[in-house]
């Protein structure tokens, strides 16, 4: 006993408080403790850049982690004040910046290569000195991808979305990796394909988003209960209509596990001509799923053409999130029935054929 020690974090992996696997007596009765107060280590509060509040901070252990869970340096060479370790570089939380050059300075010219986080540590943190790096993996529908890696210009709407994703973090000077995968019959390939991309792209600390329509939407969720063994949140997950065709929903897994954040669950509850639909996710935290019944608020929605539909409302919460500006709501699309395709080649193989959206009467403020 007192050998294990627990960190109490909050999402920036800030740590603001450590507690001993030891307990001490708060009540006795009859000679027996009848309760008991934990073993504080260390508590700490800090200002957005890292510096630790004077008055608010106690640390009985002199304990090595703290701002974003680096690696505390205290009365070093560069003097009494805490600086903490990120690998590449040294920080100083006092002044709010770097104490070197950044390594990708020549990738942001219009900013100091030693300033933090773009000047906003709300919004990011940097893991390693270097620069933050969100992850969105995609998902499209139908069963004849083989679970193969596509090319974004080619993945229909799925494509369309992780493409805005990319623009709108270009000005932002925001680092972001994106991928499109199209399942076979079994979704375990693309899955397979989707983690070890997230795997080698991310970072503790930054943003996973995953989306899915269709079969694609089971894929998802199969993708989050995944990264959940592996320990890595996912911070908004989008499921669209998520079916299993012929199979009647009989195999999609509609329970979102706990690594989820935000799930925004759209579907419409008229079966395709070889069975798919949606229907509403649950999760051990109400909190977390966002059921819309598109069908209900929009006319001629179908399995075939909610992905079109909801596009721009999709689009919409990502680059709030990646971007960390919300604006306003978009609304959802009229779909325009039979009027050419916009799918990936495996989209359409399961019937979909739908075509630009325009402008519905539907505000997208739920």
């Amino acid at each position: 006993m007192g050998w294990k020690k627990y960190e109490v974090t909050n999402y920036l992996g800030n740590v603001l408080s450590v507690l001993s696997d030891r307990k001490k007596p708060k009540s006795i009765s009859s000679g027996m403790a009848t309760s008991y107060d934990p073993v504080i280590i260390s508590a700490m509060d800090y200002y957005p850049f890292g510096l630790e509040m004077e008055g608010r901070t106690a640390d009985f252990e002199n304990y090595r982690y703290g701002y974003n869970g680096k690696e505390a340096l205290r009365n070093n060479e560069w003097g009494s004040q805490t600086h903490y370790d990120y690998g590449f570089r040294i920080y100083n939380p006092g002044l709010g910046r770097f104490l070197s050059v950044d390594p990708l300075a020549a990738e942001f010219p219009s900013w100091s290569s030693y300033s933090y986080t773009f000047n906003n540590p709300i919004r990011f943190i940097d893991p390693d000195g270097r620069a933050p790096d969100d992850v969105i993996v995609g998902f499209t529908g139908g069963f004849q991808g083989g679970g193969k890696k596509l090319d974004l210009a080619n993945a229909g709407t799925t494509g369309k979305i992780i493409q805005a994703a990319q623009q709108a973090v270009q000005s932002k000077i925001i680092e972001f990796s994106g991928a499109v995968y199209a399942p076979g019959v079994s979704v375990n390939g693309a899955v397979s394909n989707a983690f070890d991309f997230i795997k080698s792209n991310y970072t503790k600390g930054e943003k996973v988003i995953v989306y899915g329509y269709s079969y694609g939407g089971d894929a998802a969720v199969e993708l989050t209960l995944k990264l959940q063994e592996a320990g890595i949140s996912v911070d908004l997950l989008i499921t669209v209509d998520a079916a299993d065709g012929p199979m009647m929903g009989m195999t999609t897994n509609r329970e979102i596990p706990n690594n989820v954040s935000s799930n925004l669950n759209e579907f419409q509850t008229t079966n395709s001509v070889i069975g798919s639909r949606g229907d509403a996710n649950t999760s051990s935290n109400p909190l977390t799923v966002k059921n819309i019944d598109v069908g209900e608020m929009v006319k001629g929605v179908t399995h075939e053409n909610i992905d079109e539909v909801t596009t721009n409302f999709n689009i919409y919460h990502i680059n709030s999130l990646i971007t960390g500006q919300p604006g306003e709501a978009p609304r959802f699309s009229n779909p325009k029935i039979n009027s050419g395709s916009s799918k990936s080649s495996s989209e359409s193989s399961s019937g979909s054929s739908s075509g630009t959206s325009s402008s519905s009467s539907f505000n997208e403020k739920y």
